[in-house]
């Protein structure tokens, strides 16, 4: 029997979610959002089920909130519309328990897939918050989704413009991705010993080999020993270890896999300047970093519509070596709060409830 709607109860949908409260590295901007919006609003009862990470279907609490992970592992094909099915028959088991009144799904794509088939078995709002590259024309969830403007909430308007050139419409809502400023060390106004800094999935989208160019040349014009960090994980890390050696930069670059979100931040506060050479981004919570940490940030993409000075924008690599002596010659480091994650909280809560 469906228990009583007393109190308001939203349902968030996503493709991952951390495997306990100390897995601060799966989607650390989708971690921040919900611990923020906890704290904005303790009286919305929230449940959380996870498609394809945590890899093993299970029940467990993060922070107090219920998550129910279907151990996707990201299936293809067959596999991933069981993961589909199996997430839409979980959402319809706990609003038996309690009425669903909000249905929030992370990414345009097989979490919003989940959310259209609960909402059609429930009639209830069912917003979509894009995150990254779902704004992209290869995005097949699209049509298979079919959403609305209304449904629709894009991270920045730049996504916004790739998803109106992409399909031909735009999303009826922008919500900017923030910082949980909470989460921060205490500011280091002193000696930043790492020069330049890149945070990021060893990808091609995210382009790891320009920092390492780049490094080459700085070598030349900065100083022979110019200190790198190269952060993150993925597949490129072996070709990328092959080009630090082919160029002599073992003294130079540390590779430092990956790391806890927490010692993320601690080599930021220790940085002068994030460099980020990706050749997209939805509203990068990287770059929002940085410029909380007091890092000058110089990257292809801008941070969102608003200029801020401490953010050179590039348009290749000659520039993007230019932009990066020029940050480096700043010596003055000061927080920039772009977004704030609590602004970004009460923006989309007036969606979902409105």
């Amino acid at each position: 029997m469906q228990a009583p709607n007393t109190i308001k109860h939203l349902l968030i949908l996503t493709p991952g979610f951390p495997d306990g409260e100390e897995d601060t590295t799966c989607l650390p901007a989708v971690q921040q959002f919900i611990a923020v919006y906890k704290t904005c609003f303790p009286e919305i009862s929230i449940d959380i089920i996870a498609l394809q990470y945590p890899h093993v279907q299970k029940q467990y609490t993060w922070m107090g909130i219920p998550v129910h992970a279907i151990g996707g592992r990201n299936r293809k094909k067959l596999g991933r519309l069981k993961t589909i099915w199996s997430a839409r028959n979980a959402g319809l088991a706990i609003h038996r328990k309690q009425s669903i009144d909000a249905i929030l799904s992370f990414w345009l794509t097989d979490a919003a897939f989940a959310g259209k088939l609960i909402t059609e078995r429930i009639h209830k709002p069912h917003y979509i918050w894009m995150h990254g590259q779902d704004a992209r024309k290869n995005n097949k969830y699209v049509r298979r989704v079919k959403p609305n403007a209304d449904q629709l909430v894009a991270i920045s308007d730049y996504q916004n413009n790739i998803f109106y050139e992409s399909f031909g419409y735009k999303a009826g809502y922008v919500v900017n991705n923030g910082v949980n400023e909470s989460i921060f060390p205490g500011f280091n106004t002193g000696e930043r010993s790492i020069d330049i800094i890149a945070v990021g999935s060893l990808i091609p989208l995210k382009q790891p080999h320009l920092f390492i160019e780049l490094v080459l040349a700085l070598k030349k014009s900065y100083k022979e020993n110019i200190k790198a960090a190269l952060v993150g994980a993925g597949p490129l890390k072996d070709e990328l270890q092959t080009l630090i050696d082919k160029y002599d930069l073992q003294d130079n670059i540390r590779l430092t896999g990956e790391v806890l979100h927490r010692e993320v931040l601690e080599l930021m506060n220790h940085s002068k300047v994030l460099v980020h050479p990706s050749l997209y981004e939805g509203h990068s919570t990287v770059m929002l970093e940085a410029l909380f940490s007091g890092c000058k940030v110089v990257s292809f993409i801008p941070p969102g519509s608003r200029e801020v000075p401490e953010c050179y924008i590039c348009t290749d690599f000659d520039e993007m070596h230019m932009n990066t002596l020029k940050a480096l010659q700043e010596h003055t480091h000061t927080r920039v709060k772009y977004t704030d994650m609590r602004d970004s909280v009460m923006q989309l809560h007036r969606i979902l409830f409105q």
